[in-house]
């Protein structure tokens, strides 16, 4: 697997136009600010974030299986370990209390010279990225937390080399777009020579997500002169509607009355809703907008039973409630 450096390429598809998208454009609708609310009700920003640490975490691994150098600004550092920090919750719970922002893999390799030890942070939109996450002082602040770390990383010797880090972006056209703007729904801040990207192909992105059939039905709706399944960009567009509608069908089908409770999501009763019980002639976003008026409803009569459940009752009052309806009941 090559961690790629250079970002010269066009985008073509980010400038595909259609009254489908909201904003018009097919980067428009990726940074539209209700597309990008209503999809993190159905948890798309999380997934799109774990699963491209996932994808991360493998070509991490076959970059040190494979003993591939890794350009660092270093002459030459190749991977011998990866450690991943990003799903061990002992390492953020105590990198919190300290305020210190974990990356979400340390790099290590040993050599002539000594042990080096570097950052890599997964991020799937890098004008969320910040160069501090994987400064050389990040990892010697984490380094010194101690036995969380040195559990994971037993081998890491008092003298070794700390280097900043780098991070870790998917090739695709969105991501080469901003490295060339700078521009995105943040600054990009981050330098050119900060960031590796890693390919990936829109199969290989859904792989276990078990999208695909709920994305194809979305997008046939739209009929677009572009395959979705060539363009990357247009998939998160389509997955990022498809959550928005899960995040609706949570709405519509869980209990008024909630605590704590984690929705069963049923994808094939989605994707039946979509195919015969909504209008034939909603395009995607606007059938999202169409499921979300009438999961508002719910939310609104949710939103009211939640306000009534939670009003305070003294204990004195609620005894004689009790005693009126035991009474009542029957029961001594």
């Amino acid at each position: 697997m090559t961690l790629r450096s250079s970002f010269d390429s066009a985008a073509v598809d980010l400038d595909l136009v259609s009254a489908h998208f909201p904003g018009g454009t097919l980067i428009g609708a990726l940074y539209d600010r209700e597309l990008m609310r209503l999809s993190d009700r159905g948890g798309a920003s999380g997934m799109i974030g774990a699963r491209w640490a996932d994808l991360c975490a493998s070509a991490l691994d076959d970059v040190a299986s494979a003993s591939t150098a890794v350009e660092s600004g270093l002459d030459s550092l190749r991977v011998d370990r990866v450690i991943r920090l990003d799903d061990i919750p002992a390492i953020a719970s105590q990198a919190s209390r300290l305020k210190l922002q974990n990356p979400d893999f340390l790099l290590i390799h040993e050599d002539d010279a000594g042990q080096h030890v570097l950052a890599a942070d997964a991020k799937f939109s890098i004008d969320t990225a910040k160069s501090t996450q994987v400064s050389a002082g990040v990892v010697s602040s984490l380094i010194a937390m101690g036995p969380a770390i040195g559990r994971l990383v037993p081998t890491l010797r008092p003298d070794v080399t700390v280097h900043d880090g780098l991070f870790l972006c998917p090739d695709y056209s969105l991501t080469r777009r901003l490295l060339r703007t700078r521009r995105g729904l943040r600054r990009v801040t981050v330098a050119d020579d900060e960031v590796r990207l890693i390919p990936v192909d829109v199969a290989g992105f859904l792989e276990g997500l078990d999208h695909d059939r709920l994305i194809a039905r979305l997008a046939s709706r739209d009929a677009l002169p572009v395959d979705h399944f060539h363009s990357l960009a247009l998939t998160l567009y389509y997955l990022r509607v498809a959550r928005a509608m899960i995040g609706c069908w949570i709405n519509q089908t869980s209990p008024l009355l909630l605590y704590k409770d984690r929705p069963v999501i049923d994808l094939a009763a989605i994707e039946s809703e979509i195919a015969h019980g909504s209008p034939d002639d909603l395009d995607a976003w606007r059938l999202v907008l169409h499921w979300n008026d009438r999961a508002e409803r719910i939310r609104l009569q949710r939103a009211a039973i939640d306000h009534v459940t939670a009003l305070p009752i003294s204990g004195k009052d609620l005894r004689g409630r009790i005693d009126v309806a035991a009474r009542a009941a029957g029961v001594e």
